[in-house]
């Protein structure tokens, strides 16, 4: 555990002024016990609270959303983590999670010994999201320095509390994260006074696209919002359902990756290799060789399936999302998401696997006629011994 007791923050030079530095990623504490066991969100919290409170860095602990009146449910199967096919879990819909977390300079260094990563800041607010398709975090550097890097306070808390909780050792709370978070933007809340009144209290996004992460500024209008814990208040409730679709993208595609290499160790187990093997070992191989393959087939036939699914998936979710039920804001960031998609060349694997059966099935004829030469020429010589000795 680490608890310095005095803030190094006092060095750190001008403050941002009105300036409100965030950054965004995916984070989620998930269920570290192994089944079976019985699950309740009343648990979760009581479990998720002692552990967050074990470590002296982090102060003023809320957890606030999650309906405690669903009934407890037995798990018996292993729980997926926040990057597989199964989602996660437990999925709170509408939960928050807050903290204030206190990284000091040093620590920070400490952290991330090999990267030079100057945050600005050494308190954080931590805000955790549920929505519908994936947890949205918000990571705000408190009292930061003119120089403040939200983003790099995002991989920065992720690194400490990776390794907090590796230390921690839990049997209930695991500490989850997409990525390192995929969404690499400073991003700022300011204040303005616009002229334009027509749509009272909208904000608007300006987008600065750079050669590192790109400068994300939001304004809000200070006639409207009476403070700006107010503006970001509403400045995050409008962009989470956008950015929880996002890391749902994402976290399809992390999926995606994580079956395809399933296959290339399926495809690895079957291609020869030029290793020096006995007869009888060869033999085994080759009489398990079309078991392989048929293997192989069926898992291509589904990770195509899936592909459709999820695509299809996809498709129907943006349109929801950018249908009139929420304001767009980070439109452009999905719509590259979706191109940036990986194409696996399923195609040619089935080619593949077509000419290696070619040659199994030609191998197996030729090992069959082998045989039954051997043995019509055992039989032939039995009934020869047999009517020589009938003579």
């Amino acid at each position: 555990m680490i608890d310095e007791s005095k803030s190094e923050v006092e060095d750190g030079g001008d403050q941002m002024g009105d300036l409100i530095p965030f950054g965004i990623a995916c984070f989620h504490f998930g269920i570290a016990k192994e089944p079976p066991f019985r699950y309740s969100n009343q648990l979760y919290i009581t479990e998720l609270n002692k552990v967050l409170a074990s470590i002296p860095n982090i102060e003023k602990i809320s957890i606030t959303d999650i309906d405690i009146s669903t009934s407890p449910q037995d798990i018996s199967e292993k729980i997926p983590d926040l990057c597989e096919e199964g989602g996660f879990f437990p999925n709170l819909f509408s939960g928050k999670i807050e903290f204030i977390l206190r990284i000091p300079r040093r620590i920070q260094q400490q952290t991330m010994p090999f990267i030079n990563l100057d945050t600005g800041a050494e308190q954080f607010k931590i805000l955790i999201n549920y929505f519908y398709h994936m947890p949205v975090t918000f990571v705000v550097p408190l009292d930061p320095a003119e120089e403040c890097s939200p983003a790099n306070a995002v991989i920065v808390v992720r690194k400490f509390l990776e390794n907090q909780f590796l230390n921690i050792k839990s049997e209930y709370i695991k500490f989850e994260y997409l990525g390192p978070s995929p969404f690499h933007a400073e991003c700022y809340i300011k204040p303005s006074i616009r002229p334009d009144r027509s749509t009272p209290g909208v904000t608007s996004l300006n987008i600065t696209t750079e050669m590192g992460y790109d400068e994300i500024i939001f304004d809000y209008d200070t006639q409207i919002f009476k403070n700006e814990q107010n503006a970001e208040a509403c400045i995050f409730k409008k962009i989470i359902p956008e950015l929880a679709f996002f890391y749902g993208i994402q976290r399809m595609r992390v999926t995606k990756l994580r079956k395809w290499e399933q296959i290339e160790e399926l495809l690895d187990n079957i291609i020869p290799k030029n290793i020096k093997k006995d007869n009888l070992e060869r033999l085994r191989e080759f009489i398990s060789y079309s078991g392989k393959i048929k293997k192989l087939f069926v898992a291509i036939a589904i990770f195509e399936k899936d592909l459709i699914f999820i695509k299809e998936e996809i498709l129907n979710d943006y349109k929801d999302i950018y249908s009139d039920r929420w304001d767009s804001y980070f439109q452009d960031f999905i719509d590259k998401a979706m191109k940036e998609d990986e194409t696996y060349p399923t195609n040619q694997l089935i080619q593949l696997l077509n000419y290696l059966e070619s040659n199994r099935a030609k191998n197996m004829e030729l090992l069959t006629m082998f045989f039954s030469a051997i043995v019509g020429g055992i039989i032939g010589a039995l009934i020869t011994l047999f009517f020589t000795y009938q003579q």
